[in-house]
């Protein structure tokens, strides 16, 4: 009877164990998500909470990636909050873009700076990334969907049309700034180096010399 009873108590406790965890890994699927929010809102669903921090309208990503013609980058920056007592997946491909036709985007280039990665994300924790998006120009009223891990639930947030979506600003060019230099200190008054005007020397007048002219002798007599 003590084996039994022994066996018995070991069961129950593995079973409650069992159930226990069960319990923490379970998700509100029945639960109805919250309306549409709008950038710079944080909302919850589930135990997961979601914030739309920015959005941007890119022609080009880096030196290589172009959209499709006629079509823009729509690069949406995103922070996850994992409010649940285990860990989350996240992945790129858990976002959508939805337009108010219903057509459907999925998630594009992996490019650029900052890009959510595929991961998990432990509890408590956080993590923020872009998502970009290969949109029509066109498109009217974008809506990012947000499929929540382990429900059939998601979280939207209303983007609106793409033409309204800011796009990056130009940087502006570099100006070269002059910075002038210390002021002179004030000293003794520099003297001026007097130059030395050369001294005239008396050159002495030549003295004459006599040239003596010669004197002219008796004109011999003419022979008889």
């Amino acid at each position: 009877m003590r084996i039994r009873a022994r066996r018995w108590g070991f069961g129950l406790t593995a079973f409650l164990a069992v159930l226990a965890f069960t319990g923490c890994n379970k998700t509100d699927t029945a639960a109805t998500p919250p309306p549409p929010v709008a950038v710079g809102e944080s909302v919850e669903f589930s135990g997961v909470g979601l914030k739309v921090n920015s959005m941007l309208r890119q022609g080009q990503i880096g030196d290589f990636f172009k959209p499709a013609a006629g079509n823009a980058f729509v690069t949406v920056n995103v922070t996850i909050s994992n409010k649940r007592p285990y860990q989350i997946p996240y992945r790129p491909y858990h976002f959508t873009l939805k337009d108010s036709t219903g057509t459907v985007y999925q998630a594009g280039v992996t490019a650029g700076p900052q890009i959510l990665q595929s991961s998990t994300l432990d509890a408590t924790k956080d993590v923020t990334g872009n998502i970009n998006f290969d949109v029509p120009q066109t498109a009217p009223g974008l809506t990012l969907v947000y499929q929540v891990p382990g429900t059939s639930g998601a979280i939207t947030v209303t983007l609106g049309d793409v033409g309204s979506i800011p796009t990056p600003s130009p940087t502006p060019a570099p100006t070269q700034t002059n910075t002038p230099g210390p002021a002179p200190t004030p000293g003794e008054p520099t003297a001026i180096p007097t130059v030395e005007q050369p001294t005239s020397v008396a050159v002495p007048a030549p003295t004459p010399v006599n040239t003596l002219t010669p004197t002219a002798g008796p004109t011999p007599a003419p022979a008889p």
